[in-house]
């Protein structure tokens, strides 16, 4: 069962049965969603949301990596979906044709943990264990990082924002944000009680909120100045 709220009215606005489990991603205009196979982890079943029914229906499935998928996120407005899978590869595959667009392979040890398209389909950003890894698609350059050697203090990767500039952190303090791209620290802070256990940036990458094991969430604003 998927269900879909709309959060600024604070209703439900979706509840249906569709054939998916997490990770579960939407397209930027609320009409897709494409999640993991309940039957077959290796695939990704794309399901449209109807306009006046509210159902949803299964529009296409993509059969392309051979281990567990563990990452997606839509490239634009219908222009096609980025997946990452335990196989060691990234692919973007075309939503109409189902052929494969571009593709690379990541020699890291573990599975891709976080999945950032971002918002202008130029960047992805994924994180596979302490690696960080920048897929330029307009010119296909490829930049990688160990969080480990870029970063002073210990840090466990939680988000990264939708323009792909930063990437927010759990520390044994709190959390900390630094730049995606380098991993040079931007800001952090030091939290009382419970530990963060998960983070979001907005759309616009103004705020970020940041959950707490106990189930409580806070809202930061994030100063660039």
């Amino acid at each position: 069962m998927v269900e879909v709220y709309d959060v600024g009215k604070k209703i439900r606005w979706s509840k249906a049965e569709a054939p998916v489990r997490a990770p579960l991603v939407m397209s930027e205009d609320g009409e897709l969603m494409a999640g993991v196979s309940t039957k077959d982890s290796n695939r990704i079943v794309v399901c449209e949301f109807g306009q006046n029914t509210r159902a949803v229906k299964v529009k296409t499935i993509i059969i392309k990596h051979t281990e567990e998928v563990t990452g997606m996120g839509f490239l634009g407005v219908g222009r096609g979906l980025v997946s990452a899978g335990r196989d060691g590869y990234v692919r973007v595959t075309d939503l109409h044709s189902g052929k494969t667009l571009k593709r690379i392979e990541i020699g890291a040890k573990a599975a891709c943990s976080i999945l950032q398209v971002s918002g202008d389909g130029n960047v992805v950003v994924t994180v596979w264990g302490r690696d960080v890894v920048l897929w330029y698609l307009d010119t296909g350059r490829v930049h990688n990082y160990n969080l480990n050697v870029v970063r002073q203090t210990e840090g466990w990767p939680l988000a990264v924002s939708k323009d792909c500039r930063y990437l927010a952190c759990r520390t044994e303090d709190g959390f900390d944000v630094s730049d995606a791209a380098t991993g040079a620290f931007r800001g952090g802070f030091a939290t009382q009680g419970s530990v963060i256990t998960s983070a979001a940036f907005s759309n616009d990458c103004t705020k970020i909120a940041v959950g707490n094991f106990e189930g409580n969430v806070n809202v930061f604003d994030i100063i660039t100045a």
